[in-house]
């Protein structure tokens, strides 16, 4: 068994060949639309979540300076977005470090840029946030997520949540 450790490295990739510079990225929370149920017949309220309706999935970007990069994912046509992660893992078997590779594919759209400050001697702190209209995350080769908005996929931990919704809107 694979117990994982930590990352070890990541490139971001612009429509698969412009490395993007130096970033931070926080990536998107997966939080399903809600809606509290209540009535009668029920001890109080609750929450259900809609299988495959997500919440927006945000990504942001913090870079060290205002670049032409940093500034590619303020254009509001969206793009193809990947980002190449190496972790690292401990094998319980061998006690030998493993390299796990993570890759995450989106086509973002660009939400909102902030230039920075200036301040001497320090990053800028120029942030790009995104929009994911498409978003699908991969561990090992394995996809474990994969949310298409506009075109009704929703794959969770490799279950395809939204299959007999689809079957029944006659997808």
């Amino acid at each position: 068994m694979i117990h994982p450790d930590k990352l070890i490295n990541f490139a971001a990739w612009g429509d698969e060949e412009d490395l993007l510079g130096i970033a931070d990225i926080t990536l998107p929370n997966l939080t399903l639309l809600k809606e509290t149920l209540k009535g009668a017949g029920l001890l109080g309220e609750f929450e259900t979540g809609v299988p495959g309706h997500y919440g927006s999935l945000k990504t942001q970007f913090t870079w060290r300076q205002a670049t032409k990069q940093a500034s590619r994912l303020a254009h509001p046509d969206g793009m193809l977005l990947t980002l190449r992660a190496a972790t690292q893992g401990i094998d319980s078997g061998s006690y030998k470090l493993a390299k796990i590779p993570i890759v995450i594919v989106t086509r973002p759209f660009a939400s909102d840029m902030q230039l920075g400050k200036f301040d001497p001697a320090t990053a800028m702190g120029t942030t790009t946030e995104v929009e994911n209209l498409y978003f699908k995350y991969s561990y090992n080769n394995e996809v474990i997520h994969e949310i298409d908005k506009l075109n009704g996929k929703a794959i969770i931990n490799g279950v395809d949540v939204m299959s007999e919704i689809n079957a029944i809107l006659g997808r």
